[in-house]
């Protein structure tokens, strides 16, 4: 089991080669979920359809903080990194997948990158 110390979060990519990025600072807030996906299946003379699961997923939202002294390339590499991730031939390969190491928070969980928003904060 990988654990972190001092509070630090890291992303680790699944792919060849594997490469990973330090978060300095645990995010103060992140938003978990699940979904189901219900599908209605009409019936000729029925009030009602029936329904049919067919399938599910989970979701993270992480607000994650980078900070380097004096220097915004930095910041902005960090962000390209993660934006990567959004981007894949899936003709050719499938998406890549990375794996949040967080004390053992999330050992069995693997994550696709679905989106990712940056807003800088300069000041």
């Amino acid at each position: 089991m990988i654990t972190t110390t001092e509070n630090k979060l890291f992303l680790v990519s699944l792919s060849d080669p594997a490469e990973r990025l330090q978060i300095q600072f645990v995010p103060l807030e992140f938003q978990m979920g699940r979904n189901s996906d219900i599908e209605d299946i009409k019936i000729i003379g029925r009030n009602q359809p029936l329904t049919h699961w067919s399938g599910g997923s989970s979701e993270l939202r992480l607000a994650l903080d980078f900070y380097t002294e004096n220097s915004t390339e930095k910041i902005t590499e960090k962000i390209n990194w993660l934006e990567k991730f959004t981007f894949s031939d899936g003709y050719k390969s499938p998406p890549s997948y990375l794996k949040l190491v967080w004390g053992g928070m999330f050992d069995n969980d693997i994550f696709i990158v679905k989106s990712v928003n940056a807003t800088p904060n300069i000041s």
